[in-house]
């Protein structure tokens, strides 16, 4: 087979790759970390003041360091957010949201769930899985 020929399929087969990663993933997270799986949730699929989901979540907002707060199993306040200071600002689809912040709750060594890792162009987008 040509390689003209692979890349087409290739591409097509990467989201659906990505997702069945992300279900394993997210079942995971939610097995260890019920609480932080809901926030991430919450998080990724951001709703707009008449509650429909959106997919604008840009690094750096307002709503992306706010990130979603929640109460941890021992009553502690966590939040999941991303931080930083990307110019000019960077878009995060929400299935990278979900899948980035997904992959970093299944690795977590903190018994808690708490971690971060950056990504986006040069590291700028910082997300973090915390306690505030």
């Amino acid at each position: 087979m040509k390689p003209s020929t692979i890349l087409p399929i290739l591409t097509l087969l990467l989201p659906q790759a990505l997702a069945a990663t992300d279900y394993q993933n997210a079942i995971t997270c939610g097995q260890r970390f019920p609480r932080i799986n809901t926030a991430i949730e919450k998080f990724c699929y951001k709703k707009n003041t008449s509650g429909v989901a959106t997919n604008d979540l840009v690094i750096p907002s307002a709503y992306a360091s706010i990130g979603s707060m929640f109460y941890g199993l021992k009553g502690n306040k966590l939040v999941v957010q991303i931080n930083g200071q990307c110019s000019p600002a960077q878009w995060v689809p929400a299935q990278w949201c979900l899948s980035q912040f997904h992959e970093m709750c299944v690795q977590a060594s903190h018994p808690l769930g708490w971690t971060w890792r950056n990504y986006g162009n040069n590291g700028c987008q910082r997300f973090e899985i915390k306690e505030r």
